[in-house]
């Protein structure tokens, strides 16, 4: 399970205690990285930027669903894939 760190301050310049709080991943989080990550592709295309560039926020959407799908043990389902395959196709791009 992943762990959270919440840094508590012992006064106003240092920060010393910290503590460890669980993470609780749902599904609404996991489609919202995603949107995310297909609208910051999209919004690359007003400013012309290169294939490359649009197709990182991509990459880095499918990088933390494998990486969910492992920590915490979440079944990975088409819903999921399905708004990052139409992002590729409209790219013209090979996943």
């Amino acid at each position: 399970m992943m762990k959270q760190t919440c840094i508590t301050p012992s006064n106003k310049n240092t920060l010393k205690a910290k503590r460890t709080l669980p993470v609780h991943v749902t599904d609404d989080m996991m489609v919202s990285v995603i949107y995310d990550c297909v609208r910051a592709s999209r919004k690359m295309s007003s400013i012309h930027a290169f294939l490359e560039e649009r197709r990182r926020p991509l990459h880095a959407a499918c990088q933390i669903l494998l990486t969910l799908a492992k920590r915490h043990g979440f079944s990975v389902e088409t819903g999921h894939y399905n708004p990052l395959a139409a992002a590729y196709q409209k790219l013209q791009l090979p996943q």
